[in-house]
């Protein structure tokens, strides 16, 4: 990743070449619908919990030797951490 021409060569830039502060921080790409349905439902069902539920998913599968399904339900995991911010993040349009 490049560093931005700035006056501190330290401060990090996104993916993008945005500054973020103090982190580095891109955003992650969801490129699967039924994964949103998903963390949606669980989140209705499951409130607070949904996301323990997903990772415990996503264990499973890796334990069984499924890399397919270990990666959706890492990917539903990273959603209910999203979808339950309350705070608007990254590239608002």
């Amino acid at each position: 990743m490049s560093q931005s021409k700035s006056s501190d060569p330290k401060a990090p830039v996104s993916a993008m070449g945005a500054k973020t502060g103090n982190l580095i921080n891109p955003m992650p790409v969801f490129t699967d619908r039924m994964a949103y349905d998903e963390a949606d439902n669980m989140l209705t069902i499951l409130g607070q919990n949904a996301a323990l539920h997903a990772a415990d998913n996503a264990d499973d599968a890796r334990e069984r030797g499924n890399h397919i399904r270990f990666c959706h339900w890492r990917q539903v995991e990273r959603l209910i951490v999203m979808l339950s911010v309350q705070k608007s993040f990254g590239t608002i349009h």
